[in-house]
């Protein structure tokens, strides 16, 4: 049955809420069936102890020679007296039946004066078949009936049974219509409203929540994301604080490590420019150009290294964005470096970090230029969504790598040229670039040539 059960905590919520409802509306029911049973069989009590205290005090003021006689013509298929010596012994009763027999002995008593010895053995209704009712005869019989078992002391010590039923527990006159509004009002109308409040409710309960996953999702991509309102229920103020805290920690954490990486890259900068220098005095060319590559591939490996840790950090305030002019703006740096690059569609400005969003176009744009000597930039924007496609007209990537081009300083050496190939860092930026702005980057090989790049940003609502 599993299911049954939603994956999410706010379907769990309203299942818990509604069936917990429910159950304790039918075990509600339950009780309203048991006292309208117990209405159903007051009124044929009452009229049967009046019955029955007539008939005492006709055989009461009798002969003793005319008594037996006088209690058969009492007697009918439906009241039943017979005299006996003494009752059996009487079975525990219900409360139901406790409840009838105090009913007799309080008729009885306004009757006669005095309270009369009463056994009662059973009670029940029957339908009008003359069947022992069921609960759902409640509601189906016009006319059922009270059936009743019982023995009670006259004064001359003589015990009478009494074995009869009573006809006076009348239903209403469209009994399947007080079923059907039972069911309508109770259970259908209380079920809309209850999945209505609980839908209210668990959502009102779960906004916070939401919230946090929000901005857990947020934090992923951008650790400068904004902080939390902590705002709501004491334990959403605590969690929302705990939120903050661990996020100004990474933020801490990072810093540091920039800090230390710069701090690192200055101090290693300083042996590197003394080794250029005593490179140069160095009289075997051979030798001295090897010293000179190694020197250039450190002091290039400490660049990229900080290029990095700058492109990853996306630290800047948001706000609206002319992405017409700022692709234009690339398209012509492009071409007075010679560049073919066209440019087609338009955008409405967009909400976003503008700097760190022009830093990954030109990497992208630099990409398409460096390994397919041209480049075109579609622009498709609706209300939604922004797209930004760029396609180029080189080798492209195998299909096997599109994913771990990403990657930093993952450089794809079978297809694209090493010695212009830069650091393997342009991808790797603009992904994460891509991610703060909570968009996707996807590659694709063109079938005519050449790989096109596909950024997907939604719109804020």
């Amino acid at each position: 049955m599993k299911w049954l059960w939603p994956a999410s905590l706010f379907g769990r919520l309203v299942i818990v809420l509604v069936a917990g409802t429910m159950t304790a509306q039918i075990l509600t029911g339950f009780i309203w069936y048991d006292m309208n049973y117990g209405k159903a069989l007051e009124i044929p009590t009452r009229v049967l102890a009046a019955k029955l205290s007539d008939s005492i005090s006709l055989v009461e003021i009798s002969k003793v020679e005319d008594e037996r006689l006088l209690i058969k013509k009492l007697s009918n298929p439906l009241y039943q007296l017979t005299p006996v010596d003494a009752p059996p012994r009487p079975n525990a009763l219900k409360t139901r039946e406790r409840a009838i027999e105090l009913l007799f002995k309080r008729v009885f008593e306004q009757e006669f004066g005095r309270l009369l010895p009463i056994k009662l053995f059973d009670v029940d209704l029957h339908d009008d078949q003359g069947k022992e009712a069921s609960w759902l005869d409640l509601f189906e019989s016009y006319y059922p009936s009270a059936h009743f078992l019982l023995y009670v002391q006259l004064d001359s010590g003589q015990w009478l049974k009494l074995d009869a039923y009573e006809g006076q527990a009348g239903m209403s006159l469209a009994p399947l219509m007080d079923l059907f509004d039972y069911l309508f009002r109770i259970y259908f109308v209380r079920i809309v409203i209850i999945i209505g409040i609980a839908l209210f409710a668990v959502r009102q309960i779960m906004k916070p929540l939401n919230r946090l996953a929000i901005a857990a999702e947020r934090l992923g991509r951008n650790i400068y994301s904004p902080q939390l309102d902590e705002t709501g229920p004491t334990e959403v103020r605590r969690s929302a604080k705990a939120f903050n805290l661990m996020q100004q920690r990474l933020i801490d954490t990072v810093t540091e490590k920039t800090r230390f990486l710069a701090a690192v890259s200055h101090d290693l900068r300083s042996p590197i420019t003394r080794l250029r220098l005593r490179t140069e005095s160095i009289e075997n060319p051979i030798l001295k150009e090897k010293f000179r590559r190694d020197l250039e591939g450190m002091e290039g490996l400490i660049s990229s290294t900080l290029d990095f840790m700058r492109g990853v950090e996306v630290h800047e305030n948001r706000h609206m964005i002319n992405i017409n002019a700022m692709l234009q703006s690339l398209q012509v740096d492009a071409q007075e470096t010679g560049a073919e690059v066209s440019l087609h569609g338009e955008a409405q400005p967009f909400d976003g970090y503008a700097v760190s969003l022009k830093r990954c176009l030109q990497n992208l744009l630099e990409n398409a230029i460096r390994y397919g000597k041209s480049a075109h930039i579609e622009v498709v924007d609706s209300e939604t969504r922004l797209r930004i496609v760029i396609r180029d007209h080189g080798p492209g990537i195998p299909e096997q790598l599109l994913k771990q081009v990403f990657e930093p300083f993952y450089r794809v050496e079978t297809s694209r040229n090493t010695t212009t190939g830069g650091s393997g860092l342009g991808l790797s930026i603009a992904k994460t670039i891509v991610e703060a702005h909570d968009g996707e980057i996807h590659l694709r090989n063109l079938s005519s040539g050449g790989l096109e790049v596909l950024i997907d940003f939604p719109r804020k609502k």
